[in-house]
């Protein structure tokens, strides 16, 4: 996607707006005059305001075009409802599984280091833009950078709040060696997303669920608790080969969990993997029959989608 011009931004910089950028850079130049050489001082500076002033313009861009604030901070009041427990408030909701009582906890850490958010930001951007303006200003408030997520006690990617027009989205790990990937983090954000449109937009579920056939049934239809134990990792079973999978028309051993999950599995390859959507297509009827139905879904809501389409028609 074509870069926005910086310059508009910056020349409405009043002269003291200037001054405070001019005081960050010398600012810099001190704190890294432990490098050796004048010239690292300079480009490693240099290195950093560039990406805060960038920063600030990708985030007031995204504000003001498509009215959505991306953060890294978190606090309660920016909890969805369902995080609190009724009766204490705390973050902690508890179920019975085998007639014992399951911690099902939820916590929270938000994004500490700046280079990480800036990071989280550029990835997100083109994926934001590639929706309508008006789309995203009337689902979405904010999106949230997290370190980390636990849900249901178990580690999680990302979740998503109707009632807060939110999603939380992991973008980096503590251990930087495992940093998460950009396509990740950019499936994270359309696997969340597409949960707000589907239940805005009154989803045809009946027709979904038809298209893998009569007398289909996903695994969480016929156990309340399999989506607990799935992402827990409290499955018996080892998960099946991915071509019974493909043949049930799931992408993934997640689809199992529900239609909303299945639903948000195609949303994330679809807008992250193409090619490889393209070639399941071909393959597997259910698979291009559930395809078909997404994308007349998600042009009926935003018409300025058909470039994602189009890379899989194609």
């Amino acid at each position: 996607m074509k870069k926005t011009n910086p310059s508009p931004l910056l020349s409405a910089l009043t002269p003291a707006q200037w001054l405070l950028r001019l005081g960050l850079f010398l600012m810099l130049l001190l704190l890294f005059a432990n490098l050796d050489g004048v010239e690292k001082q300079y480009v490693r500076a240099k290195e950093t305001l560039d990406r805060y002033l960038w920063l600030e313009q990708d985030l007031a861009q995204l504000e003001n075009d498509y009215g959505v604030r991306l953060r890294a901070d978190l606090a309660p009041a920016d909890y969805p409802p369902s995080w609190l427990d009724d009766d204490t408030g705390d973050m902690t909701v508890t179920i019975v599984h085998d007639g014992q009582p399951v911690d099902t906890s939820t916590k929270i850490v938000a994004t500490g280091e700046g280079a990480d958010f800036t990071r989280f930001v550029r990835i997100l951007k083109p994926e934001i833009e590639r929706y309508a303006p008006a789309l995203i200003r009337q689902h979405l408030s904010h999106i949230y950078c997290l370190d980390t997520m636990t849900l249901h006690g178990a580690a999680a990617s990302g979740t998503y709040s109707r009632e807060l027009s939110s999603l939380y989205v992991v973008g980096t790990v503590s251990n930087p060696i495992k940093q998460r990937s950009a396509i990740r983090i950019k499936k994270t954000f359309h696997h969340e997303f597409s949960s707000i449109l589907m239940q805005h937009y009154n989803f045809d579920e009946r027709a979904w669920r038809q298209a893998a056939g009569e007398g289909f049934r996903y695994k969480g239809d016929d156990d309340p608790l399999f989506y607990w134990m799935f992402i827990s990792d409290h499955l018996d079973a080892p998960p099946p080969p991915e071509e019974v999978l493909f043949q049930r028309g799931l992408l993934s051993h997640y689809g199992e969990t529900g239609v909303e999950n299945d639903f948000n599995v195609y949303a994330a390859t679809i807008f992250t993997e193409p090619k490889r959507m393209k070639t399941l297509i071909a393959t597997y009827p259910i698979i291009a029959r559930k395809y078909a139905l997404f994308k007349i879904f998600y042009l009926g809501i935003d018409p300025g989608l058909a470039p994602v389409f189009a890379a899989i028609d194609e």
